[in-house]
């Protein structure tokens, strides 16, 4: 069997489908074709380890650093401030347990409090829970409002009662689900004043890069996540900022990697250069060029609102889950709950099977039975997180493609509300 013919097996025969129209983004990206390129190019001749002195290893190295320095000053920090890991997950997992240890460490006898939102990723979420049963810590979730936002009240109210015990604050900046973007920069300087300088704050900035303009040393956190399939970059590269002022927390007695102490002595194991590189390579392409990159950002949120001004007057009793206003929303994500009785899974499997549109009903990163968590901390009920679809787009999404998208969604809801009506 041909190397051709065992792909389209492993595949399944959906593959000769002729067109596909892709909106799960906030998922995974497609990797750019510069990207693309990159990676083909360092696996053949970028293959040594970078921690050999040998000339493969040196070119390795110097390549490593040359990426490093690229995408620490695309998205504003210092090359030493930016470490690799595999993805956000592991790099969202490795700050929390540092942090908790590092705080267990220095404060043996006082019981630690964790402080995540109610809106995090699983990774934020079921990681803090895991750290604080470790450690016996404190879990405790910030609330948002029903637009997603963090309830500001609250926030200040939490950090004052519990600011002589936080191991690590930990808030999501562009949300997975909803695409609700949080004032990062707002709520660290609010969490200052009461805390000071010295408590690690931490932002999943997973669904930010490479979608709005992020500059880390503006933000004032003290760790921030992304991951690069998520921009058009490869599977298995996660970034990891770490303020200079924080380098203590993550150390090789902190860290969840032990090895040969590469990255800094932060993350062990040998750096995936090829990956890294079109990891720079792809985020480049998506910010360098500051007026292309602002042009699909206003493109992307064009798209948004012609989404949902389309399905509303088709579609009575349709409800927006997301923030349509700039500054409080990511330009490619809507979340979309249907009228009583309209399933989202449903609906997402028959535009897959019947419209060859790929959607889902919610986050990939989260099967929740009662649906999602989310949706319930916005003050949404069961039934309305199980009548939900998220769609996300990329700066590939077409016009045209959203007006299928649309055509189909309210054709399969015709459909569907007929079939109930037999």
């Amino acid at each position: 069997m041909s190397h051709t013919n065992l792909a389209m097996r492993l595949l399944g025969s959906r593959t000769k489908t002729p067109s596909r129209y892709y909106f799960d983004n906030a998922a995974r990206t497609v990797i750019h074709p510069v990207a693309l390129q990159t990676l083909s190019t360092a696996l053949k001749q970028v293959y040594g380890n970078p921690s050999a002195s040998y000339l493969e290893g040196i070119t390795a190295h110097d390549a490593l650093y040359r990426a490093r320095e690229s995408i620490a000053e695309l998205v504003g920090c210092k090359a030493e401030e930016m470490l690799f890991t595999s993805c956000g997950t592991e790099s969202n997992n490795l700050v929390l347990r540092a942090a908790c240890l590092n705080f267990k460490k220095k404060y043996p006898r006082v019981k630690g409090v964790i402080i995540i939102s109610s809106v995090e990723h699983p990774s934020i979420s079921k990681t803090a829970i895991e750290v604080g049963n470790l450690f016996g810590y404190e879990v405790v979730t910030l609330p948002v409002m029903a637009n997603g936002l963090i309830h500001l009240d609250a926030f200040v109210t939490t950090v004052t009662t519990y600011k002589d015990r936080i191991a690590i604050m930990s808030i999501i900046h562009g949300q997975n689900e909803v695409g609700v973007c949080q004032d990062i920069r707002m709520l660290v300087k609010m969490a200052r004043e009461i805390i000071g300088p010295s408590v690690p704050i931490h932002s999943d900035m997973t669904q930010v890069f490479g979608k709005v303009t992020v500059d880390l040393t503006t933000l004032g956190v003290s760790f921030a996540t992304g991951s690069a399939h998520k921009f058009h970059g490869p599977p298995g590269v996660g970034l990891l900022y770490i303020n200079k002022e924080f380098t203590h927390i993550i150390t090789p007695e902190t860290s969840t990697m032990s090895g040969g102490g590469q990255e800094s002595g932060s993350r062990s194991g040998t750096e995936n250069v090829p990956g890294i590189l079109a990891t720079e390579a792809a985020l480049r392409v998506c910010v360098a060029d500051k007026l292309k990159f602002a042009h699909i950002e206003a493109r992307l949120r064009d798209l948004k609102e012609f989404i949902w001004v389309t399905l509303r007057k088709k579609i009575q009793g349709l409800q927006l889950n997301s923030i349509l206003h700039n500054r409080y929303s990511l330009p490619n994500i809507i979340s979309l709950t249907f009228p009583a009785g309209y399933h989202g899974h449903i609906i997402a499997q028959k535009l897959d099977e019947s419209k060859n549109i790929a959607i889902n009903s919610g986050s990939a990163c989260s099967k929740n039975k009662k649906g999602s968590v989310t949706l319930l901390s916005m003050g949404r009920t069961e039934d309305e997180a199980h009548r939900t679809i998220r769609i996300s787009m990329s700066s590939f999404t077409t016009p045209e493609e959203v007006s299928y998208l649309c055509k189909s969604i309210i054709e399969v809801y015709y459909e569907m509300a007929s079939e109930k009506q037999k």
